[in-house]
């Protein structure tokens, strides 16, 4: 049993819950021990004892779980705080980086403005060597269809010339035949000269349509020759007279070749006539074509 002295706290405390003066929170299963204003006789001092420290841990344990939610909640609230801030942090970190970004962009786009007419600067000497060759080319093209058009033309002009002496050589012989006894030797030479005569048809049909495709293909020539260089250059100037003197030359070989023909006929229609011609100019006029196309030969 213990004594009064060892017992004084415990002692103390009961008298001050038996006196009602005790107001702290108990449990409702520990309200049956200490009542409020109730004395505790007939109780020992070991159940009394018992019930105090029963009251005593129970108060500790709801001390500690309540401190023990105190530092979680406070745990918590400062881990929130410090993502929050951290979010804040990150908030700024990108809308820095976003006015960067932007900024980066305009000067960009800034320097895309500035290298393009370098670019452009760059390219100009590029672009005048290509046109230089281009222009070279159509050049070379140019000579070439004007040289062949010359020699087309005067090769056009000698067939004419050719053909021409042989109707006039046909025309004599059939004037000066015997009759219905005709010379042998006189239609062999009749034969091998309308065999010339049809090859030099030939091969004036073939310069003609040559001729044509020339002028069909010159204004093409002549469009993109045009659109490179200066029309004001003396060589060009040059070889436009040229083109147009040969032109002049061949129309008149044509001219001159049709006439020849409406005279073949007349005289087929009408040989009286074709005897005087014949007599009067025929040679002369053989002798004249051969002089003119020496003369042709020699310039």
């Amino acid at each position: 049993m213990p004594t009064k002295r060892a017992l004084s706290p415990v002692y103390s405390i009961l008298r001050t819950a038996t006196l009602g003066h005790w107001q702290t929170a108990v449990p409702a299963k520990r309200v049956t021990l200490v009542t409020h204003g109730a004395p505790l006789l007939g109780i020992s001092w070991s159940d009394r004892l018992q019930a105090v420290e029963a009251l005593c841990s129970s108060q500790h344990t709801h001390m500690i779980e309540s401190n023990d939610i105190s530092e979680e909640t406070i745990r918590t609230k400062e881990t929130v705080e410090g993502l929050q801030d951290k979010l804040h942090k990150r908030d700024k970190e990108v809308t820095a980086l976003t006015s960067q970004t932007e900024m980066l962009r305009a000067q960009v786009r800034a320097l895309e403005s500035k290298c393009k007419p370098g670019e452009k600067v760059d390219a100009l000497p590029k672009e005048k060597r290509r046109l230089e060759a281009e222009l070279e080319a159509m050049s070379r093209k140019t000579h070439d269809a004007s040289g062949q058009l010359v020699l087309i033309s005067q090769e056009l002009l000698r067939k004419e010339r050719s053909l021409n002496e042989l109707r006039v050589l046909l025309l004599e012989a059939s004037l000066h035949s015997p009759g219905p006894e005709r010379d042998l030797s006189s239609e062999v030479h009749k034969a091998e000269w309308r065999i010339q005569e049809q090859n030099l048809k030939d091969d004036i049909q073939g310069l003609r349509e040559k001729l044509m495709g020339l002028d069909k293909e010159k204004p093409l020539w002549d469009q993109r020759h045009y659109s490179l260089i200066d029309p004001s250059s003396s060589g060009l100037l040059r070889l436009q007279h040229q083109l147009m003197s040969t032109e002049d030359a061949l129309r008149d070989a044509l001219d001159q070749a049709q006439q020849v023909e409406k005279l073949m006929e007349a005289v087929r229609s009408c040989p009286d006539k074709a005897q005087t011609i014949c007599n009067s100019g025929s040679a002369n006029g053989i002798h004249q074509l051969d002089k003119a196309q020496r003369q042709e030969d020699k310039h």
